[in-house]
């Protein structure tokens, strides 16, 4: 479970790097080294399934910086369009003014 949302938070590399954010690989990094740590430290100090709850834990801020990014290139398009609509309405009644 640990390794394919490992994968699924990979876009969040992407979707950051785009915004010029280097924080999330970084963190992505900490917790694939601590996944890789799970093994050798599991009875010491947390139990197997304390060490995955807080692993999941440690994924929900770049879960929710992805949803950002997301919500932000979403909304940047939007945007986008309505500027193109507007300057394309402006250049039609330069060419044919209405009376």
């Amino acid at each position: 479970m640990v390794v394919s949302t490992t994968r699924r938070l990979l876009s969040i590399t992407a979707v950051l790097a785009t915004l010029g954010l280097s924080g999330a690989p970084l963190a992505l990094a900490q917790l694939d080294r601590s996944r890789c740590c799970h093994g050798s430290v599991s009875g010491q100090l947390l139990s197997p399934e304390g060490l995955e709850a807080a692993y999941l834990q440690s994924e929900v801020p770049l879960i929710e910086a992805r949803r950002a990014g997301h919500r932000f290139f979403d909304q940047l398009e939007e945007r986008l369009a309505t500027a193109r609509e507007r300057a394309a309405a402006l250049l039609s009644e330069l060419v044919n003014p209405s009376p």
